[in-house]
């Protein structure tokens, strides 16, 4: 039983240094523009993504970003397909371990 609880408590210690490790070195800034090309790509539409992209932590693990544009191509009527001022995406960490996924709003 002992050795269970080292083994436990090893893996969770390395699973919050591996998170701790990739919120301070990995800045999601850094990939504003491989989204934008593979978007563009994707469905021929531009992204602009104006704000800041960020990790949250707090309640669930996820990320947000600021204000954020679909455009359409020349010849519509209306400049924006889409246009997003905030948004979140996350994930609830505990109920993985039961197997069950739950996003957040």
């Amino acid at each position: 039983m002992k050795l269970f609880i080292k083994l436990f408590v090893g893996v969770l210690t390395l699973f919050i240094l591996a998170a701790i490790l990739l919120f301070t070195l990995v800045d999601p800034n850094d990939y504003k523009e491989e989204i934008q090309v593979q978007v563009k790509k994707a469905i021929n539409r531009d992204l602009l993504i104006n704000g800041d992209l960020g990790w949250t932590f707090y309640p669930q693990l996820g990320f947000s970003s600021g204000e954020i544009e679909l455009l359409n191509p020349n010849g519509f009527n209306r400049k924006n397909l889409a246009k997003i001022n905030d948004a979140a995406v996350s994930l609830a960490l505990m109920p993985l371990f039961k197997g069950e996924i739950q996003i957040g709003n």
